[in-house]
């Protein structure tokens, strides 16, 4: 898998997703997915 895409859980602890792998893009993909999201109207989740 590239940059860590598979590799990302929710952890409990941290309340966040976190990566298991050395380099990831997790955030980056969260963020723009959540980005999406807004930008196509839905409701917030929130």
């Amino acid at each position: 898998m590239q940059m860590g895409l598979g590799h990302e859980s929710f952890d409990e602890d941290l309340m966040a997703y976190a990566s298991d792998f050395r380099i990831s893009e997790s955030f980056h993909r969260r963020f723009y997915g959540r980005w999406a999201e807004l930008m196509a109207g839905r409701p917030s989740r929130i």
